[in-house]
């Protein structure tokens, strides 16, 4: 919200001409980055990147995109309003409430394609994958290509629900700077898929 001010401030402090990126230009990026190292060729996907603010939804082919949009539904944005100091069961119904009204819109539009599959990117849907494979046995070199189903998801929300951050900081491949977060964004991610009518979504790097 205060984007012109904190790029006056770096111009004048630092002499570095700034540019803030539109969400569709963020999207736009994130497709490209997606399909150089992911092989999508002529499927059509939708992907999710689900980031500190905003989630982005691209619905595209390996060679252009086809919907570009961006929610204000981030993992940071929701944890300091529904889950911050609060109860964690009450705070996530919340959350779930507050997401799927705002989702509501942009699935309505994203339904009109014939996905064939989602993919996800971002560290929290990275964090995501490294836990589910983690709680699994499952060992991964790299959590790219590696497929999360949403009743995994599920399943994970209900555990660290249960536990308090330091818990969660405990869990094996739990990145610890994303202990607190990665519920709130599980939300997103969980919403994002039933909506969509998707039992899973596979995570690229």
């Amino acid at each position: 919200d205060n984007g012109d001010q904190v790029r006056a401030q770096v111009e004048v402090q630092a002499g570095i001409p700034l540019e803030i990126l539109s969400a569709q230009e963020e999207a736009r990026l994130i497709h490209l980055g997606v399909a150089s190292g992911f092989p999508i060729y002529e499927r059509l996907a939708c992907i999710v990147d689900i980031g500190g603010g905003s989630t982005e939804f691209i619905v595209c082919d390996g060679e252009r995109p086809y919907l570009l949009d961006s929610v204000k539904l981030g993992s940071l944005r929701l944890y300091d309003r529904y889950l911050r100091g609060k109860s964690p069961q009450r705070g996530a119904r919340e959350l779930e409430k507050h997401v799927a009204a705002t989702l509501r819109p942009l699935i309505d539009r994203v339904r009109r394609y014939r996905l064939d599959f989602m993919i996800g990117t971002s560290g929290t849907i990275m964090g995501l994958g490294a836990l589910d494979a983690a709680v699994r046995g499952i060992a991964l070199n790299r959590v790219h290509g590696y497929t999360i189903a949403r009743e995994r998801l599920e399943t994970l929300e209900k555990q660290m629900l249960a536990m308090t951050e330091s818990e969660r900081r405990r869990r094996p491949a739990m990145n610890p700077r994303r202990s607190d977060i990665i519920v709130a964004g599980n939300g997103i991610l969980i919403a994002a898929l039933a909506h969509l009518g998707r039992d899973e979504i596979v995570v690229c790097e």
